[in-house]
C-alpha cells in the first residue's frame, strides 16, 4: 500500500471519528435511550437553541415551548413540546411532551401508546397513581421518565396526557413501598390512616440521606386503620353538603358504593385516591382528625356499620 493511499485512509477514518463525535454531541444520534431526541442533561441554552426549529419561543420563566400542533393520529387532539433549563446552571433539566385532547376516549388512546413507545426503549415501567392522576414510570441512571394521564372525578377534566423526562439530579425526591408512593402519600397514610411503618419513618433521616430509593418500606395497616375506613363509609353514605358529595363522587369513580364500600385492602393498594375521598370527608367531619374522636366515634357504630370495612 502506498503512503497516500495509506494516508487516505488514516484521514477516512478520522473523518468518520469527528463525524461520530459531533452527531454525539449535538445531535445526540449516540445518546442514552432516557433522553428525548437525545437531548442530554449536559444540553445548554446555546445548544438546544441551535437544534430547536423556529416554532420554539422563550418564555420568562426559564423554558422553550413549541406551538401547538394538531396531530392527524388523533382527532381533535393537540400536541406541544416544551424545554426547561435551569438558569443558574444553564443546563436542560426538563422536556415535556404534553398532548390535549377533547375526548376522554383519545386521552386513554394516547397513554397507552405513548407508553408502549416507553416501554420498547426502556422495558416495562411502574404503574402508579397520584391523588388525581395515573402514571407509569421508569427511573433510569440518569433521568425519570413518566407518562401521565389526569383521573379526576370530573370526567370532563380527563383531556391531558403529559410525557415527563427529568434530569434525576434535579428531580430525584424519596419514593417509598414498591409502588413508588410520594412521601407525602406515605406520611399521610402514616398519619391519618394510622398505618405502621417498616422500617420506622423518620423525617430527619430522609432529609439527610442522598438516596431517594425507599422502596423497601412497606405500610401495613392497623385496628386503627379500619376505624377509620368504618367512618368513612358512614359518612360517605350520608353526605350532605358539597364537600363531602366530592368525596362520595371521587369514591364512585373508584367503584366504591353502598353495595361495595371503601375497604381496608382498597385503602392500602389506593393510598393516593383512599387519602383525596379522606381529605374531602375529614373537612366536615372532626371525628376523622385525630386518634381519640376516631375510637370515640366508632365506637357510637353499629356492629354492621363496623363489619363494612
Amino acid at each position: 500500500m502506498t503512503t497516500q493511499k495509506r494516508a487516505l485512509r488514516i484521514l477516512a477514518v478520522l473523518v468518520v471519528i469527528v463525524g461520530i463525535v459531533i452527531a454525539n454531541i449535538w445531535f445526540g444520534l449516540f445518546s442514552s435511550p432516557e433522553y428525548y431526541k437525545g437531548f442530554d442533561w449536559n444540553t445548554d441554552k446555546k445548544k438546544l437553541e441551535w437544534r430547536l426549529t423556529n416554532a420554539f419561543y422563550w418564555y420568562d420563566e426559564g423554558r422553550y415551548e413549541s406551538s401547538r400542533e394538531k396531530l392527524k393520529k388523533y382527532e381533535n387532539t393537540w400536541f406541544r413540546e416544551s424545554f426547561y433549563i435551569d438558569t443558574k446552571k444553564d443546563k436542560l433539566k426538563e422536556v415535556r411532551i404534553s398532548y390535549t385532547t377533547d375526548d376522554s376516549l383519545n386521552m386513554e388512546q394516547i397513554y397507552a401508546d405513548e407508553v408502549k413507545k416507553l416501554e420498547r426503549r426502556l422495558g416495562r415501567g411502574m404503574v402508579g397513581e397520584s391523588y388525581d392522576s395515573l402514571f407509569t414510570e421508569w427511573r433510569g441512571k440518569h433521568s425519570i421518565i413518566r407518562v401521565i394521564k389526569n383521573d379526576s372525578v370530573f370526567e370532563d377534566s380527563n383531556i391531558f396526557v403529559d410525557v415527563v423526562y427529568q434530569d434525576k439530579d434535579e428531580y430525584n425526591e424519596p419514593y417509598f413501598t414498591e409502588k413508588h408512593l410520594w412521601q407525602s402519600v406515605y406520611e399521610k397514610m402514616i398519619n391519618e390512616f394510622y398505618c405502621i411503618s417498616t422500617p420506622e419513618y423518620n423525617v430527619e433521616n430522609v432529609k439527610e440521606r442522598k438516596d431517594p430509593d425507599y422502596s423497601n418500606f412497606n405500610l401495613d395497616p392497623t385496628d386503627e386503620t379500619k376505624k377509620v375506613v368504618a367512618l368513612m363509609n358512614k359518612y360517605l353514605s350520608a353526605a350532605s353538603n358539597d364537600k363531602t358529595c366530592v368525596a362520595g363522587w371521587v369514591a364512585s369513580s373508584q367503584g366504591i358504593t353502598e353495595e361495595h364500600p371503601l375497604t381496608v385492602d382498597w385503602v392500602m393498594d389506593h393510598p393516593a385516591k383512599a387519602l383525596t375521598i379522606l381529605k374531602y370527608l375529614t373537612s366536615e367531619n372532626d371525628s376523622l382528625k385525630n386518634r381519640n374522636d376516631v375510637d370515640k366515634a366508632y365506637e357510637r357504630l353499629t356492629d354492621e356499620e363496623k363489619r363494612k370495612s
